[in-house]
């Protein structure tokens, strides 16, 4: 007899499929789960530390084993900000020679010497109440790092260089220009009378 003229004659009744189904789900509930085992995640984070380790003590032991270069500059040369104690030592960093700002407007009690993430020299001088940021840097770019918005700006030609000064109530603030292959910036946190900006922008060899 065919399987489809077998199942025409059979009947299902209420209870039947009350107990099919109660017996279909307690075979689902009583199948075990399959669980996902792993390897050893802490065995794994040691393997992977002790990596670590072997590949910095490849890497590092040459430059410290290296007697030839002390370890001292090999320190300074990981600075990003490296102070330097006068203005001969920062035209070492900078590669080329830089010079001190001349007729500053007021009294310097301080004075620093910086090379910044080898990329600009850096002049600091300090007053009593104002201070004078003076930046030089091989670059075509602004170097000054002074994103403000201030209300005057204008363009004065000195020496052969086009130069942007920026300032609020007839003070400038900000000094910024190119000459050759060189980007210069000078700012004050205080502010100076324009003349006197662009009296020490004059002064300024090789502008």
């Amino acid at each position: 007899m065919k399987y489809n003229d077998i199942m025409e004659k059979v009947e299902v009744t209420d209870g039947m499929r009350e107990r099919i189904l109660a017996n279909v789900s307690e075979k689902v509930s009583k199948r075990e789960k399959k669980v996902l085992t792993f390897p050893n995640w802490k065995r794994m984070s040691t393997l992977a530390a002790c990596a670590a380790i072997v590949l910095l003590c490849v890497t590092a032991l040459p430059g410290i084993l290296n007697t030839d270069k002390p370890m001292e500059d090999d320190l300074m040369a990981t600075n990003e900000i490296i102070e330097c104690r006068d203005i001969d030592e920062l035209s070492q960093y900078a590669g080329f020679t830089i010079n001190e700002l001349s007729d500053i407007p007021f009294e310097s009690v301080a004075c620093s010497y910086t090379w910044w993430f080898d990329l600009f020299a850096q002049i600091e001088y300090v007053g009593d109440d104002n201070a004078i940021t003076y930046r030089v840097a091989e670059s075509e770019e602004d170097i000054s790092g002074d994103y403000n918005e201030y209300s005057q700006i204008q363009k004065e030609t000195i020496g052969q260089n086009v130069v942007t000064i920026k300032g609020n109530d007839d003070q400038a603030y900000l000094a910024i220009w190119t000459a050759g292959k060189y980007a210069y910036s000078i700012s004050s946190s205080e502010g100076i009378p324009y003349t006197e900006m662009m009296r020490m922008i004059d002064l300024v060899p090789g502008k």
